[in-house]
């Protein structure tokens, strides 16, 4: 999973491309417990949650205004289950959507060609 993201992460922000700095989001606010049965898994899930967000805030500070962000990760070894609760607010015209949905689109359908047609190569 990790090496999936690392490979289709930086789509956002070709996706983007012309449309950089178009897009306002307003508010993002993220908060993550990490939880579970297992204390290993859920430190585990922890650090991943952290990883996760280092990895994604930059992509999304160099490509949209962004004006108030709050993130908050914490680990509760009690709880049952993992919780997420995200609150965003963002404005963009119908038109940008539209083209930023087709690039994004357009670049994934690439990518994942050229990663079966290397998958079959390896074989």
């Amino acid at each position: 999973p990790l090496a999936l993201v690392r490979q289709y992460l930086p789509l956002v922000g070709e996706a983007a491309g012309g449309m950089k700095r178009r897009i306002t989001i307003d508010k993002i606010y993220l908060d993550f417990t990490a939880g579970g049965q297992d204390a290993a898994g859920t430190a585990m899930a922890f650090g991943y949650a952290n990883m996760a967000i280092g990895m994604l805030w930059p992509v999304f500070e160099q490509n949209f205004v962004v004006k108030d962000h709050f993130f908050r990760t914490d680990v509760d070894f009690t709880a049952q289950s993992p919780t997420i609760y995200l609150n965003a607010v963002f404005s963009i015209r119908i038109g940008q959507l539209v083209s930023f949905a087709i690039r994004l689109l357009w670049r994934f359908v690439q990518l994942y060609r050229q990663g079966k047609k290397d998958q079959k190569q390896v074989r």
